[in-house]
């Protein structure tokens, strides 16, 4: 999907609009599958209406699947979907973190003291610890940030002890500008602005017996973060949004995701009127990097960026405030439902299949697709049919459509319906639908109704150039 471009200057290969479509999934474009709930927390509790946040924690007991509700309630839950309720913890504004063998879960208020847990029992992270409202794992030190009294300080354990001593005078760091996120790489931190992003240097934090050797540059990067729920470290790097963009880096050199993939004119446009009552949640899974958009419980919009070539496609219906992994031998990305107090999982939207025909509040997954405008050379044509290479399977008994529309300008968004639909079948069809008009070019969409397994192959036009003096009626 590209929107930098005029929808008549588009690349080969691009789309003007794309939901609930994965490219190269088995044929050039394929409907995605509905994604599952994983655990119902509100069937055990009515009073959780919201997932805040979660974790898959690799304790050495074994692992355990987390997720905190809008309350601070902190439940585990099996892949079978069984929950249990561990406790009153905290209500955090990212994912809690992994540290030697223990839980870290910051507060959202900056006064409250982080939580711990060892797998059985919840306490306070540590005497000394600060109310730091954001936390993050670099090297073996557990690294706390922003609390409302110091909103521009980090601090730092003892070495390999999250819930050890706290030197509150000396092992901490101050930043020219409040902290509103954090992400560990191999060898650096990066630490995240409204407005930039400053960097952390080394391997030894300052502490009272020395200085360390770390080094600051506050700030390394001039563009900031618009959620810290955004933030997600993969293979060395971190990705997170802000209002100008979505970025990704190594501590050293950073991409724009929205520039390369042709998309920054769009995010800036969605975000323009980001207010407080926002969310951008941000997950990875299958080198894909998901967005979740949200204003309160309203959902905004969603993307799935490919991060090894850029490619954005739209996704519906993923009213997501944080996501996580899972540590099973199986990966797994899990999300947090806005609208519900749901655990919801994701990974079935990569392999459609008729158990998940639906998204897990019943939705069915029907995509939509909008093609560049095709204007071919000058003067004017007669446009007599358009050919559908697809393969459209009704899982049940859903009697899934495609319809085709067109536009005959490249601005115009009100389309004219063209038949036959293309019908469902049990294999490759290659469908005709007629046009007959004389336009200067096209623009096309396709509309899915109804569930079913939808892969696109080809999308032909035939097309006669006409001489201006031979044009007829």
């Amino acid at each position: 999907m590209v929107r930098d471009l005029p929808r008549n200057r588009m690349l080969q290969g691009s789309l003007w609009n794309a939901v609930d479509y994965i490219p190269d999934n088995g044929a050039p474009l394929r409907q995605r599958g509905g994604w599952a709930n994983a655990a119902d927390v509100a069937a055990v509790s009515a009073a959780a209406s919201t997932i805040q946040a979660g974790i898959g924690a690799p304790f050495f007991a074994g692992n355990q699947l987390l997720a905190l509700d809008e309350d601070g309630r902190l439940w585990k839950y099996t892949t079978a979907g069984t929950v249990t309720l561990v406790g009153a913890a905290l209500t955090p504004l990212q994912n809690p973190v992994f540290h030697a063998d223990t839980v870290i879960i910051p507060s959202d208020n900056g006064t409250n003291q982080p939580k711990k847990y060892d797998g059985t029992t919840i306490a306070t992270l540590a005497a000394t610890a600060p109310a730091g409202k954001y936390a993050c794992v670099f090297k073996d030190y557990t690294v706390l940030a922003a609390s409302a009294a110091n909103p521009r300080r980090q601090w730092f354990s003892t070495e390999g002890s999250p819930s050890g001593v706290y030197d509150t005078t000396f092992s901490i760091i101050d930043y020219s500008r409040a902290i509103k996120g954090q992400a560990a790489l191999r060898n650096a931190i990066l630490v995240f602005h409204d407005d930039v992003v400053s960097r952390v240097r080394g391997s030894s934090p300052p502490a009272s017996s020395d200085t360390g050797d770390f080094v600051k540059d506050d700030p390394a990067f001039h563009v900031g973060l618009i959620d810290a729920r955004s933030i997600v470290t993969y293979e060395d790097q971190a990705f997170w949004a802000s209002a100008k963009g979505v970025y990704r880096s190594d501590g050293v050199a950073f991409d724009d995701l929205t520039k390369r993939g042709g998309m920054m004119q769009y995010w800036q446009d969605l975000v323009a009127t980001f207010t407080s009552s926002w969310t951008v949640g941000g997950g990875l899974f299958n080198d894909t990097y998901l967005l979740s958009v949200m204003n309160g419980s309203s959902f905004v919009d969603s993307f799935a960026i490919d991060v090894k070539d850029f490619h954005w496609t739209r996704l519906s219906n993923i009213d997501a405030l944080t996501f996580w992994n899972s540590v099973n031998a199986v990966d797994e990305v899990y999300w947090g439902r806005r609208g519900a107090g749901i655990v919801a999982k994701g990974s079935s939207m990569w392999t459609p299949a008729l158990a998940t025909k639906n998204d897990g509040n019943g939705t069915a997954v029907t995509g939509t697709v909008e093609l560049p405008f095709y204007e071919g050379p000058p003067g004017p044509k007669r446009i007599k049919s358009v050919f559908i290479g697809s393969d459209l399977t009704d899982w049940a008994t859903d009697n899934p459509t495609m319809t085709l529309s067109y536009v005959t300008s490249p601005e115009s968004t009100s389309y004219t319906t063209a038949s036959p639909t293309v019908a469902e079948g049990t294999g490759y069809t290659r469908t005709r639908i007629p046009i007959g008009g004389h336009y200067p070019g096209i623009g096309l969409k396709l509309t899915r109704t109804a569930a079913g397994d939808t892969k696109l192959y080809s999308v032909e036009a035939e097309i006669d150039q006409e001489e201006p003096g031979r044009r007829t009626a």
